[in-house]
């Protein structure tokens, strides 16, 4: 049957009919089904729930086809137009924790934070896991902060109770001395010091629950005083041994109480995987865009992302920005290498390419080529290549956070004109991106949002390279542990507890490793220990 095609408003626009999909690439609608799914990508801390917007315009509903002669089943009307798409909002803000405070007394006193726009949070790291204010989350409004959520994890599960510490010997009793005047009562001994409390146990994975840790063995008891023998009247003296039947010595000075056993340590509790705050939810739009940073290093190179003259990896059917601060060297996407073109310039789903200063926009083309280049107009050292390829396979799964306080409901947008229904959007991007090494890797900037794929080596978290906010997760796909090094300078604690240094990750196991203020991190996951 033939096909009433739409008239294309856009590049990748996607149309279903009669089971098939098809896409338009800017010159012709291709058939189009989509590659096989991947893993499940490992899930990333969630952003911030952008506000709602305004409800797009209903879409006109089509015109009813023809019905066919009563009786043989007549011809089938003609499908109806196409209802015109609703407007696209604006994407809502990702979750970002722009400022720390040692207290909620600090926090509430900074009544105009700098640093900090409406809508991204603030931690509160009193760097001892034990105070109540530690690890509160608030939002700047853009006048107050509001209280959102707690972040502590749970205490672990209290140790069995130690066995009882063995009875003191009881100190010999003195000879009965010669009865005589009453003497005075005894020194009472001194009381014994309280044993050291044990550590507070390691939180362990979430899943089976932690062992019970064992109590600590209780102290012995003091060995009590030794009883003197009563001397003639006057002083009483130290009790001693029993003696024969006779008077009563006085009760000699009480022995120094034993020192009390350690406490057991406490059993280790699941990690509970990081839950990213749940925000305000956005006006609906297209899916949010991968953002990169883009300086120049003089005139030699191009710095993305901290990285002089790196080459990029895109995926078709995803929205890239590049926001660009290099005055004096504009950057272009062109097709072919080397120094600039202005007949190679690749404009297909770019805006403003070519911009020094501003914000360049690539919605990579399902029908893009697999390699592009990008290169300074005036300067050919400052160039790298851009790779483009199909949706990779998906990661696994990541760790189910806490789920974040529920964002404020946008206001609802006036209902549009019934019309037909429009084809099945094309997926958004929901995979992390992998960075796959097999040998000792030290962490980069270029690592925020993705995670690590080690099999040999280990990783290395360094100073100097994060910011408060940003977030790393690490894969061990190997049978043999991986160490997790605390670089020089850097301060690295066990979620849910004040231990700090070098992690080991077990076989298969899977952690992440939160940035919460210069130098400071968080981490938890899997198979941590």
């Amino acid at each position: 049957m033939a096909l009433n095609f739409p008239t294309p408003s856009a590049v990748n626009q996607v149309y279903s009919a009669n089971g098939t999909s098809w896409i338009w690439d800017g010159a012709s609608w291709v058939a189009y089904n989509g590659g096989a799914t991947g893993l499940q990508g490992i899930q990333g801390v969630q952003g911030l729930q952008g506000t709602q917007g305004i409800q797009g315009l209903q879409g006109i509903q089509g015109i009813q086809g023809i019905q066919g002669v009563q009786g043989t089943q007549g011809t089938q009307g003609t499908q109806g137009l196409q209802g015109i798409q609703g407007l696209q909002g604006t994407t809502g803000l990702a979750f970002t924790i722009a400022k720390t405070y040692v207290s909620v007394a600090a926090l509430t006193a900074d009544t105009s934070p700098t640093s900090i726009i409406a809508g991204q949070f603030a931690l509160i790291n009193t760097l001892d896991v034990q105070d109540a204010e530690n690890s509160r989350l608030y939002i700047w409004t853009g006048s107050a902060y509001t209280f959102v959520d707690d972040l502590s994890g749970t205490a672990g599960i209290q140790g069995i109770t130690g066995s009882q510490g063995l009875t003191g010997i009881q100190g010999a009793q003195g000879l009965q001395g010669t009865q005589g005047t009453q003497g005075l009562q005894g020194i009472q001994g001194i009381q014994g010091l309280t044993g050291i409390q044990g550590a507070q146990g390691l939180q362990g994975a979430q899943g089976t629950q932690g062992e019970q840790g064992i109590q600590g063995i209780q102290g012995l008891t003091g060995i009590q005083g030794t009883q003197g023998a009563q001397g003639t009247q006057g002083l009483q003296g130290i009790q001693g041994l029993q003696g024969s039947d006779g008077t009563q010595g006085a009760i000699g000075t009480q022995g120094a109480q034993g020192t009390q056993g350690l406490q057991g340590i406490q059993g280790i509790q699941g990690v509970q995987g990081t839950q990213g705050v749940q925000g305000i939810q956005g006006t609906i739009g297209t899916a949010g865009a991968r953002n990169y940073s883009v300086i120049n290093s003089g005139s030699g190179a191009y710095t993305i992302d901290g990285s002089n003259n790196p080459t990029l990896n895109l995926l078709r059917g995803f929205a890239y920005t590049f926001t660009v601060s290099a005055s004096g060297h504009p950057f272009w996407i062109q097709t072919s290498a080397g120094a600039y073109s202005s007949g190679n310039v690749y404009n297909t789903g770019v805006t403003n390419n070519g911009t020094q200063s501003g914000t360049i926009t690539f919605s990579v083309a399902y029908n893009a080529p697999s390699t592009l280049y990008y290169v300074c107009q005036y300067h050919s050292g400052m160039a790298g290549t851009i790779n483009i390829s199909d949706v990779g396979p998906q990661g696994v799964q990541g760790i189910q956070g806490i789920t974040g306080s529920q964002g404020t409901q946008g206001t609802l947008g006036a209902q549009g004109t019934q019309g037909t229904q429009g084809a099945q959007g094309t997926a958004g991007a929901n995979n992390l991106p992998v960075n796959a090494q097999s040998t000792s890797y030290s962490l980069v900037i270029g690592d925020v949002g993705k995670y690590i794929n080690i099999t040999t080596g280990g990783v290395i978290v360094a100073a100097g390279v994060f910011s408060s906010g940003d977030v790393v997760s690490i894969f061990n796909n190997s049978v043999s542990n991986q160490t997790i090094t605390q670089g020089a300078s850097v301060t690295m604690y066990l979620a849910g507890s004040a231990t700090t240094g070098n992690r080991t990750l077990s076989q298969y196991g899977l952690t992440t490793i939160l940035c919460v203020a210069s130098n400071t991190f968080v981490i938890s996951g899997a198979g941590l220990t």
